[in-house]
Parts: structure tokens; sequence; C-alpha cells
């Protein structure tokens, strides 16, 4: 599924509200249990706490997951690498989360690629996001 809100040069800030706010609107599925959401359920989680965030763009889709609302409140600001420690379980459902999306662009910018790298900034030493030879996105777990 390949999706975008404007055509390229029409003028449009491509980053911001408008894009989360599509993020929110597409996806159905909780990036840390693996559930189906109806969009009453539906929140925008950050992976780095918009709480620590000194400016900076909130909206930054490479920085969001859908999850569902008990799922962000259980978070809260916990840092990532430390709620995948207590919740191990998150990790492989957030691999399906990104293989589902995959191929899911926005604004031409193509978010599990750009999710992926903040994934994997605030997960260091705990487990690595990768993309196979065969383009299966798969966890690579330190010990």
């Amino acid at each position: 599924m390949i999706v975008a809100l404007y055509p390229r040069g029409c003028g449009i800030n491509f980053y911001g509200k408008r894009e989360a706010d599509f993020l929110r609107n597409t996806v159905n599925l909780c990036a840390y249990t693996g559930k189906i959401l109806a969009n009453s359920e539906k929140s925008l989680e950050h992976v780095y706490p918009r709480s620590k965030m000194a400016g900076g763009d909130i909206w930054d889709i490479g920085n969001l997951m859908v999850t569902g609302k008990k799922a962000n409140t259980h978070r809260d600001d916990i840092p990532f690498k430390i709620f995948l420690m207590k919740n191990p379980e998150a990790i492989e459902n957030i691999v399906k989360y990104l293989n589902k999306y995959k191929n899911l662009e926005i604004n031409g910018i193509k978010y599990v690629q750009r999710l992926m790298r903040t994934l994997n900034r605030e997960a260091v030493g705990v487990v690595r996001f990768e993309t196979g030879g065969n383009g299966i996105i798969f966890a690579r777990k330190n010990h």
C-alpha cells in the first residue's frame, strides 16, 4: 500500500500534524500489542517522548507509531529501551507492525524506514530492527 496526501510540488508543507493525523487514520494495528484497533482506541505514540523534546517537530512521523490508548498510557514517558526490556513481547509486535506498513509512504516519505532510524536510536543496546535480504524486517536482540 502506497499512500500520498498531496501531489509532489504543490507547495504544501509536508511535515507536521496533517501527516500524523493521516498516519493515525490509516494504520489500524497497535505497535505494542499487535491488536487491531478501532478508531476510538487509537493513539499516536512518540518513540522519543514528547515530554523530553526541547523544540523539534513533535509531529515527525519518524518518531510516531500508532498504539492503543491503554498501551500508550502504560508506557507513559519511560525510555523506549527500558520499556522494551520490561515488555519484550512488544518487540515482536513492533516487527509485525513494521512489516505490515513497510510500503506505506506519506508525501514521499517511506514511513517505516524513517521510523526504524528512531527505533534503533532509542533501543540501542536492547534490540536492532533490520531488513533482511528478502525484504522482511526482523529484530536482532542484543544479549
